[in-house]
């Protein structure tokens, strides 16, 4: 069970896309998962389908892609609020991540990337 209090996800940027990604997280975490349905309701498609079934060309279009930003953008301003919220110290950012400040022994978790498991 992964711990909030000593644990970090990174997200990689722009063309790291790849099918499957995310599904291990959502069938993990039932609050990741409710982020994904929550996500394929704003959007109006399933981008969990995308994301865990691809096609991979799906993942790439410029359509797809401008509204999973607007999507990230959003998603951002609600975990920096939560952040806020919690009283978690982080050093803001535009970019696909969030530096978090966790304490001792806490743990960064990145998802795979595609070449990384092949």
């Amino acid at each position: 069970m992964l711990n909030p209090k000593t644990t970090a996800f990174v997200f990689p940027g722009q063309g790291s896309q790849f099918v499957d990604m995310g599904r291990e997280l959502a069938q993990a975490s039932p609050a990741a998962k409710k982020i994904f349905a929550e996500a394929d309701e704003i959007l109006g498609f399933p981008l969990s389908t995308l994301c865990w079934e691809g096609p991979e060309a799906a993942l790439t279009d410029t359509v797809f892609l401008e509204k999973t930003r607007t999507l990230v953008r959003q998603g951002r301003r609600y975990l920096t609020g939560e952040l806020d919220r919690l009283k978690v110290r982080y050093v803001p950012s535009a970019a696909n991540f969030i530096l978090i400040q966790l304490g001792p022994g806490a743990a960064a978790v990145a998802p795979p990337r595609p070449n990384d498991i092949r």
